[in-house]
């Protein structure tokens, strides 16, 4: 029976000021704090990525293919200018004498041995287009059968995968500070990793020795072509000597004569005198000429490592600073430098080669950056052989302006010693074509031997050697990288994770949706036990509980649910400044988000303190009251608003807590919407309110159906009940929207479920490690 103490009381008009609520995200940037409860949340996800790219790495270095390197280090040494006279002039020993100059020349080698003539001399040498991985697999036999038999210089096809799998196995790299180079080959098998890598260097030597080789000999030959003329000559100049010697009576005088002008005064003859100045000058301009001669015939090879060693030659320092083959020549300067920057390109491109494709945009630049340098050397290189034969046209007139002058002095001193003078000037002649004929035969030699000891500047420093172990795959790599990856994707996963995750999961997740403060934070009642019946959806032994069960504070009072709930009742009890609100409407915006649970709690909490309370279960569609009271839903709400039955008649007391009550929803109406707005239920509501201290209602969803909507605009609050990791944030704020229609205020926010992470269950309730008061207690 009612007691009819309350018989009197008034009923206290709902409140109608309420927060307001804000639909939108906050704005303002992601702080660190909240990417490291993030990364707590979902720590699982991240762990198991760690975990997945470890194990692919593992069983990835466990299959994949064993590959062995073996290295060879040679060193270029630097080459520079030599006194040998024309050993210069084969253009291979010119070196630039500084450390940009060198760097340049091994980029320069580091390129050749990269060049596809070194790998398809490998290849040819050791046959490796018989073997994997250089043996081309014809899916057609038309292809097979076209170029069955012929070598790679013919065979496309073959010549291409046989040089695509060279390449890929090739690295050549220079050694910072050094002039070493390091030819490494990696291949299935070592001991033909070791034999590649040794090969590569043999040819790249032979190549090379054969090319200086080859331009030595060009030069010398040429030489030795002037040298026959010069020893032509000498013969000549000797043999007229004789002959004059032998026609004047001269014979054996005409040292005796050069001599002995001295003492007959023949010096202080002008015209002899000038004479045989002409003739030194004309041996001079002979000499010059031959020498211009040389020069231009070596601008003629178009060689820019021919006429860049002779501008750098002892003879190219004879040749006068207005020479373009001057040691100092703006001409020769630049042809270095455009040497230089080919050479450059050449590097670029073939490094770009390994990385691009033929037609790959960068590739087509540096092709017309080589065309276009390739063309400009060959017109600097023709100004310079146009200029060598101006020189040499030049050097003919003077030598032919000189004969013709010589032609005039002899006249005039023929009439004083023509013979003694003409036996003179044919010694002279014949001394001075002698001498240049020797020092041109010197310098010759020299260039021979030069070319014999200057062959080659490379040095092979190590040979390589088959490898013990192979270099691929590194197992201790693989897997920090693959941890490395794993990590990386279960970071960026998390992240993605809960950046398209709308549920709610903390509290603060709340303050993005609505300005409407959280009153309470229920925890998640056992984490190692399944809480299934706990929130709302029925578990098998749901019916079993009991009221007992459900009601927190009686099943584990010093828990952190029952002190959650006691919490709850706090934030109620404090919501109002001049009262607490007494008729409170619990609702959620879906089903199963604990509403009723809360509910139950939350009236539990205030009926342990004395207060007359009763738990109205509005829900007529899916009624759970007198589930969790342990009772039968024989009699309800809907009786009292359909059949007129007094709520007396229909109430259900608590087993334990005298003064906590139900009011079942009773059997299912057809209209509840009408019924709960009904006139009926605005009466019954007002005499519960003079029977009770406080009325919690437990509404169906607002998002399903329009009954907690009708229901509000009659209570004092509402309290909306979220549940932790479910509750979506749009369908949060949709709900809160609907409620706000109705001009009823929301008194708070209820999290449901809530599991703290690491770090910080400090901010949502007591416990504490060695604690016992508010352990947890799961029974």
């Amino acid at each position: 029976m009612i007691s009819t103490d309350f018989a009197q009381r008034p009923a206290a008009a709902p409140v109608r000021n309420r927060p307001p609520v804000r639909t939108h995200a906050a704005e303002g940037g992601v702080e660190l704090r909240e990417i490291v409860h993030i990364l707590a949340r979902r720590r699982i996800a991240i762990v198991a990525a760690l975990v997945l790219g470890l194990i692919v790495a593992g069983f990835s270095s466990l299959l994949a293919k064993r590959r062995y390197s073996a290295t060879a280090t040679l060193e270029v040494n630097r080459e520079s200018g030599s006194s040998l006279g024309f050993a210069d002039l084969s253009g291979i020993a010119g070196g630039l004498g500084d450390q940009e100059g060198m760097n340049m020349d091994l980029l320069t080698q580091q390129a050749v041995i990269q060049s596809d003539n070194t790998a398809l001399r490998v290849v040819e040498d050791l046959k490796l287009d018989e073997h994997a991985p250089y043996a081309a697999a014809f899916k057609s036999s038309g292809a097979a059968d076209r170029e069955a038999g012929l070598p790679l210089e013919h065979a496309p096809l073959r010549r291409e995968h046989a040089l695509k799998a060279f390449r890929s196995g090739l690295r050549v790299n220079l050694i910072k500070g050094t002039r070493l180079l390091t030819v490494t080959f990696t291949d299935p098998d070592p001991d033909r990793a070791a034999a590649i890598a040794n090969a590569i260097v043999d040819v790249y030597s032979s190549e090379s020795t054969q090319a200086r080789f080859q331009a030595s000999s060009k030069t010398s030959l040429w030489l030795a072509g002037q040298l026959a003329d010069l020893k032509h000559r000498v013969e000549q100049s000797q043999a007229k000597v004789d002959v004059f010697e032998r026609t004047s009576g001269l014979t054996g005088v005409a040292t005796g004569v050069s001599e002995g002008r001295g003492k007959t005064g023949a010096a202080d003859d002008i015209a002899l005198t000038r004479l045989i100045e002409l003739n030194r000058d004309l041996t001079n301009a002979e000499a010059a000429r031959i020498a211009r001669e040389a020069v231009y015939r070596m601008t003629e090879t178009h060689d820019p490592e021919v006429v860049l060693g002779a501008g750098s030659s002892a003879l190219a320092g004879e040749l006068g600073p207005g020479s373009p083959l001057a040691p100092d020549s703006g001409d020769l300067a630049l042809l270095a430098q455009l040497r230089r920057q080919l050479a450059q390109v050449e590097v670029d491109e073939a490094a770009a080669g390994t990385k691009y494709g033929a037609k790959n945009p960068a590739m087509v630049q540096l092709k017309n950056e080589e065309v276009l340098l390739s063309a400009q050397m060959r017109a600097e290189l023709e100004r310079i052989r146009t200029r060598a034969k101006n020189e040499l046209d030049v050097a003919i007139l003077e030598e032919d302006g000189l004969h013709r002058q010589i032609a005039r002095q002899e006249q005039v001193v023929n009439t004083a010693a023509a013979k003694a003078d003409e036996l003179i000037l044919l010694q002279e002649e014949a001394q001075s074509s002698r001498q240049i004929y020797q020092d041109l035969y010197t310098k010759l030699e020299e260039a021979s031997v030069t070319a014999g000891i200057k062959a080659s500047n490379i040095v092979l420093v190590d040979p390589a050697r088959a490898p013990a172990q192979p270099s691929y795959p590194k197992k201790r790599v693989m897997l920090a990288l693959g941890a490395f990856a794993g990590l990386a994707l279960g970071l960026a996963s998390a992240l993605a994770w809960d950046y398209f995750d709308d549920s709610l999961a903390v509290p603060e997740d709340l303050a993005q949706i609505t300005s409407v403060a959280v009153i309470g934070t229920i925890p998640d009642f056992c984490q190692r036990k399944s809480s299934v019946a706990y929130y709302g959806r029925r578990g098998k032994s749901a019916e079993a509980d009991g009221a007992e069960s459900q009601t927190w504070l009686l099943r584990a009072p010093h828990s952190q649910t029952a002190e959650a709930y006691r919490a709850l009742r706090t934030a109620l009890q404090l919501s109002r400044a001049e009262h607490a609100p007494r008729v409170v409407m619990f609702m959620s915006g879906s089903a199963e988000e604990g509403k009723s649970t809360t509910c139950m709690n939350t009236a539990a909490a205030f009926a342990v303190q004395g207060d007359r309370v009763l738990y109205l279960d509005a829900d007529l569609r899916r009624a759970k009251g007198h589930r969790l009271f342990g009772c039968e839903n024989d009699a309800g709400l809907s009786s009292c608003l359909a059949n007129g039955l007094e709520f007396s008649a229909a109430l259900k007391p608590h087993r334990e807590i005298e003064t906590l009550f139900l009011l079942p929803a009773g059997d299912a109406a057809p209209n509840p919407s009408e019924l709960l707005g009904s006139k009926r239920f605005n009466e019954l509501l007002g005499e519960l309110r003079r029977h009770f201290d406080y009325i919690f209602i437990d509404s169906p969803p607002v998002l399903v159906v329009t009954d907690a909507q009708v229901i509000a605009p009659q209570t004092d609050g509402c309290v909306f009940v979220v549940r932790a990791n479910r509750t979506l944030k749009r369908l949060l704020g949709r709900s809160l929207a609907l409620i706000e229609s109705t001009d009823a205020p929301v008194l708070g926010v209820v999290m449901n479920a809530f599991r703290p992470q690491p770090g910080t269950s400090s901010a949502y309730g007591y416990a504490k490690k060695g604690g016992r008061y508010y352990a947890e207690a799961c029974e």
